[in-house]
């Protein structure tokens, strides 16, 4: 994976031929993660040990200036493989 300028995250998944390029509008790095997860999940890339392992960067907390959690970054999208 390589990240980029402006919220822009690359992958490559050599063993499946499939590349992820991936735009956060707004250029903050705070929904990487998570989008990039949700993405890898969604695609089948991700073993069920790896899903767990990760799990605390797939949904994270928000917190506000005296550490306390006020929301939660988390993916709201799904994608479908692509059958080659």
């Amino acid at each position: 994976a390589k990240l980029g300028a402006e919220g822009v995250y690359c992958v490559g998944v050599g063993s499946r031929n499939l590349g992820l390029a991936l735009k956060i509008e707004d250029g903050n790095s705070r929904a990487i993660h998570p989008s990039v997860l949700q993405a890898l999940h969604d695609l089948e890339v991700l073993e069920p040990h790896e899903i767990s392992a990760l799990k605390d960067f797939w949904h994270k907390p928000n917190l506000n200036d005296l550490g306390q959690k006020i929301g939660e970054i988390r993916p709201v999208f799904n994608l479908e493989p692509v059958n080659q």
